[in-house]
Parts: structure tokens; C-alpha cells; sequence
């Protein structure tokens, strides 16, 4: 009864008969291919992802570009040409009025002459505050 199995030469299925036509190196190069067919697959996937996240930000760059021009360019016209016009800014060579300028000359003087003792320029802080409030206030009304 145990006979098959105290001879294995004597059995009808031995342990080589079994394993015919199997070998695991065979078995190995297939798993090893089906993986790097794979992996070939993934690889072009993620570079074909990657390729169109970079196209996109390419693009978004040129509109962002783009649109930074249209806004200088808008800017540039509705604020610098409302408050300058073309002849002052043509004229950079000559000097621009300043306003409350002997206020501002009479505030030097004063601390030049009191050196540590600023507090004592205070009535000329106050001329030449209120003197710049009222021509920014002119200048306001002008535009």
C-alpha cells in the first residue's frame, strides 16, 4: 500500500514526471517582462502627463504675460496720462515747481540752526504741514 511512496521510481507519477515542462527560470523572464512591459507603459504615461502639465504651463504663462501687458499698458494710460500730460513728461531736463518751497527752506534753517533742540522748530513743522495738506488739496481739485 505505502510501497509507491518508500520507492518513488516505482510510483507511476515521480517527482520529475510532476514537474515536466515546468521551468522556473521560464516562469521568472515572463514575470520579468510582463513587469517591464509595464513599467514601459507607466513610464510613457506619466511623460505623456508630464508633457501636457508643461504645455499648460506654458500656456498660462503667455495669458498671464499677456495679460500683465494689457494691464500696464491700461494703468499707464487712465493714471499717468490723466494726472501728467505729454508736455511735462517730454520736459525731464527742467525743474519741476515745488510746492511750499520757502516753508520747507525756513523748516531747514531752523534745524540747522537749533541742531538737538528740534522741538523748537515745531510752529515751522506745523506751517509747512498745513502748507502741503492745501496744495495736495489744490492738486485735487485741479484733476
Amino acid at each position: 500500500m505505502f510501497d509507491e511512496f518508500q520507492n518513488p521510481e516505482k510510483s507511476p507519477q515521480t517527482y520529475s514526471n510532476f514537474y515536466q515542462g515546468f521551468e522556473p527560470n521560464f516562469l521568472l523572464l515572463e514575470l520579468r517582462s510582463e513587469y517591464e512591459r509595464k513599467l514601459q507603459h507607466y513610464q510613457m504615461m506619466w511623460r505623456k502627463n508630464l508633457d501636457e502639465m508643461d504645455r499648460l504651463n506654458k500656456d498660462l504663462m503667455k495669458k498671464n504675460r499677456e495679460l500683465l501687458g494689457t494691464e500696464v499698458k491700461r494703468i499707464d494710460d487712465s493714471v499717468l496720462k490723466k494726472h501728467f500730460d505729454g508736455s511735462t513728461l517730454g520736459k525731464m531736463n527742467e525743474p519741476l515747481e515745488q510746492p511750499c518751497k520757502q516753508m520747507e527752506e525756513k523748516l531747514i534753517r531752523c534745524f540747522e540752526m537749533n541742531g538737538k533742540k528740534s522741538l523748537l522748530c515745531n510752529q515751522y513743522v506745523r506751517e509747512f504741514s498745513k502748507c502741503i495738506d492745501e496744495a495736495r488739496l489744490k492738486m485735487l481739485q485741479q484733476k
